[in-house]
Formats: structure tokens, sequence, C-alpha cells
């Protein structure tokens, strides 16, 4: 979880960077449950247009009457379903953001703190490197 790199000098440092890391895989796995969500919720819905251009007319607000049929229940099911799960995941995506964003920032501020003399600073730009390369964190700017 850590980066490879030599942080012995640096332990408040290298907690912090576990901790972006932490947040970064998090935060990435909300977005990927939201966009999952929305996937769903978007295919269920063609299929519930196209269930009711094929069997029935339009009944009440331009719903297909096959609405009365279990299948049309349940893909309403379906969907109300994932729609909420999908406003869930989107909620905690914006807050898993913020939090991550927070720590950057605090992490960039400090980074005069954590690397002050003139050969620890090119060690910080290959920390900086291997952030962005291996777990796509970019702390080179705000």
């Amino acid at each position: 979880m850590s980066v490879q790199l030599n942080l012995k000098d640096n332990p408040v440092a290298k907690q912090i960077i576990d901790e972006l890391i932490k947040r970064k895989k998090k935060l990435d796995q909300f977005e990927k449950q939201k966009n999952r969500s929305s996937l769903i919720v978007m295919l269920l819905s063609l299929l519930f247009a196209a269930i009711g251009v094929k069997w029935g007319g339009h009944g009440i607000l331009g719903l297909p009457v096959s609405l009365n049929g279990i299948i049309g229940i349940f893909l309403v099911i379906l969907i109300g379903i994932g729609f909420f799960r999908m406003v869930h995941f989107n909620k905690k995506t914006e807050k898993a953001d913020k939090e991550f964003e927070e720590l950057r920032e605090e992490f960039m501020q400090r980074q005069e703190e954590f690397w002050q003399d003139d050969r620890n600073w090119k060690e910080r730009h290959n920390v900086f490197k291997q952030l962005n390369h291996l777990h796509d964190i970019n702390v080179f700017y705000r």
C-alpha cells in the first residue's frame, strides 16, 4: 500500500502518502459503483421502453400499458432501486472526493516541511512521480 521509496526519514510524509493512496482507492471504488448503477438504470429503462413499444399502447403519463404485467412492475422496481443506489453512491463519491482533495491539499502545503534540504528535495520529485504514475495521484500542482 505504501510507496516503494525511501521515506524512513519522513514518517509523517509516509503516513500521509499511505492515507492518500487509501483514500484514492476508496474514491475509485465509489466511482465504479456509481457508474455501474448508472449503466444498470439506463439499460433497465431502455428495456422498459422497448417492452412498452412492442407490447402495449400508452397509458397514464405515457407509461406503457404493460406496466400492469408482472414484468413491467418488476422493471419499475428494479429501476427505482438502481436509481436510489446511483444517488447513494453519488453522495459517497462526492464525500470521498472532498476528503481526498483536503488531504492532498494539506500534503502539498506541508511538502517543504517534509523535504527540507536539497538532497531530500530531489527525492521528493521521485516520490511525486511514483505517486502520479502508480496511483494516479497528482501532487505536483494544486
